[in-house]
């Protein structure tokens, strides 16, 4: 079950290729708000996804 502070790919094999492994920071709706928490992407964009369309990473 993915909930906040989930690691999660996106089912999408174009956006995962590009967005690699994200942090859940807030759900609401369905949607998520994903980001990354480590110093080398700081500063990229957060975006929202529909929960639907996220996987837990191992």
């Amino acid at each position: 079950m993915i909930q906040k502070g989930s690691r999660v790919r996106h089912k999408d094999s174009d956006i995962d290729s590009k967005k690699g492994i994200m942090m859940v920071f807030e759900i609401k709706n369905g949607f998520a708000v994903c980001g990354y928490g480590d110093f080398d992407r700081l500063g990229q964009a957060m975006e929202t996804y529909k929960v639907s369309d996220l996987k837990l990473e191992n």
